[in-house]
């Protein structure tokens, strides 16, 4: 188990299969070493360009002027 989190802090872009090969164990060995026992988890940002149509904006801003200020009804 040191040696994976030695490793994943060295380096954290690599894969559950990258820590497993270097570390010379299993991928599920691997897996579960780091969710389980060190209760780490995967994260991965993607920026996905969006267009909305005209109504989907207007039903986006009445929602969110919703949320933000909800009127008693």
């Amino acid at each position: 188990m040191a040696r994976v989190q030695e490793n994943i802090r060295a380096e954290q872009c690599l894969t559950i299969g990258e820590v497993a090969e270097e570390v010379r164990i299993a991928l599920g060995t691997s897996q579960n070493i780091l969710t389980e026992d060190l209760r780490m988890r995967c994260v991965t940002a993607k920026f996905v360009p969006r267009l909305l149509m005209a109504e989907q904006k207007d039903d986006y801003e009445s929602i969110c002027t919703e949320l933000r200020d909800p009127s008693p009804k």
